[in-house]
């Protein structure tokens, strides 16, 4: 989920992306992700303020960046 990308970053074959979401407030990263999710063709739902808080609670103890082998695992 790109929430998770957004909060704790996210490594790849070609670097890394920072946790930009902490910078944010849930608030912010919900109008972000909203934005995106309803832009460029897309047409799922709003992220909410709440599930952001929710997400960033669960992986509060979280100190780097995901990997491709678990962001293919659910969320939660």
């Amino acid at each position: 989920m790109p929430l998770r990308v957004l909060l704790n970053g996210k490594e790849g074959s070609i670097g890394e992306m920072p946790p930009l979401g902490q910078s944010l407030s849930d608030e912010q990263l919900a109008q972000v992700l909203t934005y995106v999710r309803g832009s460029f063709g897309n047409t799922a739902s709003p992220i909410h303020p709440p599930l952001v808080k929710e997400f960033r609670q669960l992986y509060a103890y979280r100190k780097k960046p995901w990997t491709d082998a678990e962001l293919e695992k659910p969320a939660r």
